[in-house]
């Protein structure tokens, strides 16, 4: 019976993998389709509201398990990323912020200068989801392959919206503070630190499950 549950998850794995890789394949293809058939810029605004709006009950767990981008970073700039540790700077509230300002801004000066043109309106979606992924990647190459993550106007809303939503919890006075969770998160967040609590208050968390998976006493669920 162990052996075919284990083969049934083995293959459930595979079958995962699988699927992140050709979600992570079509965030480069929707950008060059998208400079051919401008109307595939309008999935960057799927991809915002459909983020958003899960965060509501789930938190941010769009970023890890459906957004392209993501997905991107993790299966293929992670291999060779040098994977140097986020500067704070990135993760400041107000650097955010800023991002945030900057997006709202340029999608409103976008929408006015269409004048009501979809075409020219989803072309310019795909100018931003462009610009946004080459300075992702040019960062990601250097520090953790999320890093774009941490500042993503879409991401740090979604944060705001859903923390506390379907956490990661954790049996606290079972915690020996051995930063194995802490090492392989994507988001850079050690759930040792949120023990005393007993569930990972942060609302960055994307549910990936790695620190589940890490933890040597298995008091993470």
């Amino acid at each position: 019976m162990n052996i075919v549950k284990n083969d049934v998850k083995t293959c459930n794995n595979t079958q995962n993998k699988a699927l992140r890789y050709v979600l992570g394949a079509s965030l480069p293809l929707i950008i060059v389709l998208g400079y051919f058939f401008p109307l595939f810029g309008f999935f960057m605004l799927v991809c915002m509201f459909s983020a958003i709006a899960i965060s509501f009950f789930n938190g941010r767990y769009w970023c890890y398990w459906a957004c392209p981008r993501g997905i991107f970073y993790d299966e293929y700039l992670n291999k060779i990323s040098l994977k140097r540790k986020i500067p704070a700077i990135f993760k400041h509230t107000a650097f955010r912020v800023l991002w945030i300002m900057i997006l709202m801004s340029v999608l409103t000066f976008r929408f006015i200068q269409s004048n009501g043109n979809i075409y020219a309106l989803g072309k310019a979606f795909i100018m931003i989801l462009t610009v946004t992924t080459v300075i992702g990647v040019i960062l990601g190459l250097v520090y953790n392959t999320r890093i774009w993550c941490m500042f993503c106007p879409v991401g740090t809303m979604s944060s705001w919206f859903g923390k506390g939503k379907n956490p990661v919890k954790i049996v606290g006075n079972k915690c020996v503070s051995c930063n194995a969770c802490y090492k392989k998160c994507p988001m850079e967040i050690n759930a040792g630190e949120y023990k005393e609590i007993g569930f990972i208050n942060n609302g960055d968390c994307i549910k990936c499950g790695k620190c589940i998976q890490s933890c040597p006493k298995k008091i993470l669920t």
